[in-house]
């Protein structure tokens, strides 16, 4: 997984062999918080999609810019 920070955001690209898998890792991060943006797509001999946070911390609390 690749991660970044963009317009105060964590954005992730969440990958994995079978899509099967890749469904669960998205409901755990969903569980904690964070949210799939798109589609599940192939990518080489697997499947990705792209998910971010709601914002990131700042002076001690989460501002979100959506």
């Amino acid at each position: 997984m690749s991660a970044w920070i963009r317009d105060g955001k964590v954005w992730k690209i969440v990958t994995s062999l079978s899509e099967t898998k890749l469904e669960r890792l998205i409901k755990s991060h969903e569980q904690r918080g964070w949210k799939m943006v798109g589609e599940i797509k192939p990518h080489g001999r697997g499947f990705r999609c792209l998910m971010t946070t709601g914002g990131i911390k700042r002076n001690g609390s989460y501002r979100d810019w959506e």
